[in-house]
């Protein structure tokens, strides 16, 4: 086919937000893939050390695929990555859905052969993406994380619950019933923005709280971080908060994302005050029960291979995500490849070894802030 591939350091070309739009809704993309996301990552994350690289590919005119990256200069090295790597938990390329193999094929030819980087460096790739097929056998290749995926099969609360373990449903039930006698339980959607807006200073006190008391410092107390969330929520129509609450305090919560019928739960936290009542297990519950009743297939537990994911599983959906990394044919990209597949991983080892996982995470987050 005649394809036309093009590469911008712009997001504010009309034409490519329409196309992005219309790609995103077209396939099954995840929510974190659409423009809104991405251009409000860059928004709060750009920096001077990252330029734009989106790489767009016109078949007759129409932009039939989408590539969403930057490039990133580090201190020994350049790289090409994903735009919003870090907060995003899957990466994809954007293209209609019948000729997905073909534009990829072509942009990956592109990006290798553009001479732009030292290293193509592409991170959490989902194993069903059709960047497998073409990277596979050209890039080395590191398992990052496993992130479970919650099918329902069930047409109602009672018939899911059934399947589940006798041990987490006993559980659930004693814990809410706990919760009932105290008071009022209910479980709270949010989907107006200036309602989750108004809500995001009690969210981020409570993960600070609660990580305190594990004796860590809280992801989300940096104030970019917490300026880029609220962003998120007044602007991404598909974004959630869910919210526990007994007699009107907050116990727990989790902020998600809806699309295809799916929930996409990607941060939550609980009042470790009452943790003895496992606020976030009765709020899964909850959340589980009103997505079902809603019609709702699955529940994407996104980033994290935890046990408190896992048992709420039915079956052994488990997605992949993996790390290509390949050097552009120089001394500096084939160093960083090195870097990153050991050397990367054997330093954070040793050193949280040496200073311990508490005090590391707590001087990271003093040179983030």
């Amino acid at each position: 086919m005649d394809y036309q591939i093009r590469s911008s350091r712009s997001l504010d070309d009309k034409e490519l937000v329409k196309a992005w739009h219309d790609l995103y809704q077209k396939g099954k993309h995840m929510p974190q893939t659409c423009y809104d996301w991405m251009s409000i990552w860059w928004r709060h994350f750009a920096g001077k050390s990252r330029k734009l690289f989106i790489v767009t590919v016109e078949q007759e005119g129409v932009i039939v695929g989408i590539a969403p990256f930057m490039i990133e200069k580090r201190a020994l090295f350049t790289q090409l990555k994903f735009l919003g790597s870090g907060l995003t938990d899957y990466h994809e390329i954007l293209t209609t859905p019948e000729n997905a193999h073909a534009i990829i094929g072509r942009i990956i030819d592109f990006i290798a052969s553009s001479r732009k980087c030292d290293l193509i460096n592409l991170e959490q790739v989902p194993d069903y993406s059709p960047l497998i097929r073409h990277l596979d056998g050209k890039a080395c290749k590191r398992e990052m994380i496993k992130c479970p995926v919650i099918n329902f099969r069930s047409t109602s609360w009672e018939e899911y619950k059934a399947k589940l373990s006798r041990l987490l449903r006993k559980k659930w039930t004693n814990r809410f019933n706990r919760l009932a006698r105290r008071g009022r339980v209910e479980m709270v959607e949010v989907e107006r923005k200036e309602e989750k807006v108004a809500v995001l200073d009690k969210l981020f006190a409570m993960h600070a709280k609660r990580w305190e008391f594990a004796g860590f410092p809280s992801k989300l107390s940096n104030e970019v971080l917490q300026e880029f969330l609220a962003d998120i929520l007044a602007e991404m129509k598909e974004s959630r908060v869910f919210m526990l609450k007994l007699n009107d305090h907050i116990l727990s919560y989790d902020i998600g994302f809806v699309k295809d019928g799916c929930f996409f739960d990607w941060n939550g936290s609980f009042d470790p005050n009452y943790s003895s009542n496992s606020p976030g297990t009765v709020l899964t519950g909850l959340i589980f029960k009103h997505l079902i009743e809603k019609g709702f297939t699955c529940c994407n537990f996104m980033r994290g291979d935890y046990t408190f994911k896992r048992r709420w599983m039915t079956d052994d959906h488990l997605i992949a995500n993996y790390q290509y990394l390949l050097p552009i044919s120089n001394v500096k990209g084939r160093l960083a490849v090195h870097y990153y597949m050991k050397y990367k991983w054997w330093i954070r080892k040793n050193v949280f070894n040496l200073l311990g996982e508490g005090k590391v995470r707590k001087l990271i987050s003093k040179l983030k802030s």
